[in-house]
């Protein structure tokens, strides 16, 4: 008989404003997508996770691309997914210096209307206690962040956000988790809209 190993990680990504976990069908109040592949699946949205952050990793993906994940601890670890060109990897980096990483972090997420080709926009919210976690880096305080260029593009001027989008990358990529006890964490979990809706694990 081989040898195996068996993962308790929960895989989350962000869909359509929400936290989303994949889950067997026929659990209570899941909701059922079929994804572009065509395969069915079953899903529970969440607004918010809490825990703290353990581990970071950046993977590439034929499919989808580089994806920052983030490990967040609670009775056992969720793995937040999310592409390095997205708004929330944007807003996470310029905010990176002002989250102390040895208390738990709120990260919560909600539908921001949609982009101009039809797809969801979502708006990201992350805060320790009940203060907000401000960005470092913002538009009235850049520091050394790397400002948006005009350049010109086949006959059309069109803003350039590619040093930004470097540098916030960079950060990401060298920042390094300091060790922290990560024995009996309270408080870490995720929350539903639903005051009695159980998590389904």
């Amino acid at each position: 008989m081989g040898l195996e190993v068996k993962s308790n990680k929960t895989y989350v990504n962000i869909l359509g404003g929400s936290l989303v976990i994949e889950v067997a069908e026929g659990t209570e109040k899941a909701i059922k997508r079929t994804k572009t592949t065509g395969r069915v699946v079953w899903e529970m949205h969440y607004p918010t996770l809490t825990g703290i952050i353990i581990d970071k990793e950046i993977k590439n993906s034929d499919v989808v691309g580089k994806q920052l994940q983030l490990t967040i601890r609670d009775d056992k670890d969720y793995v937040l997914n999310v592409g390095v060109n997205s708004n929330f990897f944007s807003r996470f980096a310029k905010s990176l210096k002002n989250i102390d990483f040895s208390k738990p972090l709120s990260i919560s997420v909600k539908k921001d209307g949609v982009t101009k080709t039809g797809k969801d926009k979502t708006a990201t919210f992350f805060n320790q206690g009940d203060s907000p976690i401000k960005q470092f880096y913002s538009k009235d305080n850049p520091g050394d962040l790397p400002q948006a260029t005009m350049k010109k593009e086949m006959g059309e001027e069109k803003w350039d956000y590619s040093a930004q989008a470097n540098f916030l990358y960079d950060l990401v990529d060298k920042w390094e988790l300091s060790p922290v006890a990560t024995g009996d964490i309270k408080g870490a979990d995720l929350t539903s809209d639903e005051e009695d809706n159980d998590l389904p694990f």
